[in-house]
């Protein structure tokens, strides 16, 4: 019943969407044939790196016209980043989860989390319920429910972006939803709930860890699940040279202990080997809610 996940740590540059692909290949094949996980989690943003609050305002809407992705869930109408995922998980015979990745659906846009398989397919995709005031100035539209995703009938992934660990109704649906583990991803950004700082006496961009391993700690105790938040680095606009302009780690978080501090992967961790993780679907069990708890959430998200 076990599934073995690997994630990759990693930088990611702005807008070298043809750079990244490449890297990332070459980094999803190596786990795969030296470590034999069943899942590969990209590092957060990987096809282009984030667009809102890292490209000028002059360039925005030009840089989200050309970056969006078309990803139906069939994979008959996809772009070329989805596309190189869906093949990537048909060749290596493994699940991918990447995201966040802008998504056009029709005249709207999200921001996108997908899960591909070893058929070729898009099996999960999540679309962000908790956007912020500068994702909707760009035009992106919330999601409007959760997705828990199934691993070959083994084991069940919620998801998450950004701020979404803010809102507590997200992880509460995710464990009424019965998942086994919550994977989340997150980049410096300007948030109402999270502070963003500068990366100890760098130029560095970074999130406080403190606050943000305050909120993992919280949602994981409260739903009984493991999550991991999965981070990485992002290289500058037109950069020649490997200087990155914002950082996150990627921080483990367990319902007994909280944030597991001796495996977080840091700056210095990046590239470097990749947190492997057992997920075994027995024992990895949401806790459960009362009958009058359980439907009241229900009924709040369903109002939402």
């Amino acid at each position: 019943m076990n599934i073995k996940i690997g994630i990759i740590h990693d930088k990611v540059k702005l807008g070298a969407k043809r750079t990244n692909m490449k890297r990332l290949y070459e980094k999803v094949s190596s786990l795969v044939r030296e470590r034999r996980v069943n899942v590969v989690v990209l590092p957060s943003y990987p096809i282009t790196g984030p667009i809102i609050g890292y490209y000028p305002p002059n360039r925005l809407s030009h840089a989200i016209r050309n970056y969006a992705e078309r990803m139906s869930e069939r994979g008959t109408t996809v772009s070329q980043g989805t596309a190189s995922l869906l093949r990537w998980s048909e060749e290596l015979g493994v699940y991918i989860v990447a995201g966040p990745i802008i998504e056009r659906a029709g005249p709207r846009l999200y921001s996108t989390v997908i899960v591909t398989s070893p058929k070729g397919t898009i099996v999960g995709k999540y679309r962000k319920i908790g956007i912020t005031r500068d994702e909707a100035a760009a035009g992106l539209s919330s999601g409007r429910s959760i997705s828990v995703v199934s691993i070959n009938g083994r084991a069940r992934l919620g998801l998450f972006i950004d701020d979404d660990l803010a809102y507590p109704e997200i992880f509460r649906m995710m464990q009424l939803e019965e998942a086994n583990i919550i994977i989340g991803f997150m980049m410096p950004y300007h948030s109402e709930y999270f502070r963003m700082t500068r990366y100890y006496d760098s130029d560095i961009l970074t999130m406080d860890e403190s606050n943000i391993g305050e909120f993992l700690s919280v949602r994981a105790r409260e739903t009984g699940l493991p999550i991991i938040l999965v981070g990485g680095a992002v290289n500058g606009l037109g950069s020649s040279h490997e200087t990155s302009i914002a950082f996150m780690p990627t921080i483990p978080a367990e319902p007994d202990i909280g944030v597991v501090k001796d495996k977080i992967l840091r700056y210095e961790d990046l590239g470097g080997i990749p947190m492997l993780l057992e997920v075994n679907a027995i024992n990895s069990r949401p806790r459960r809610l009362g009958d009058s708890i359980e439907k009241a959430i229900r009924d709040m998200c369903r109002k939402s």
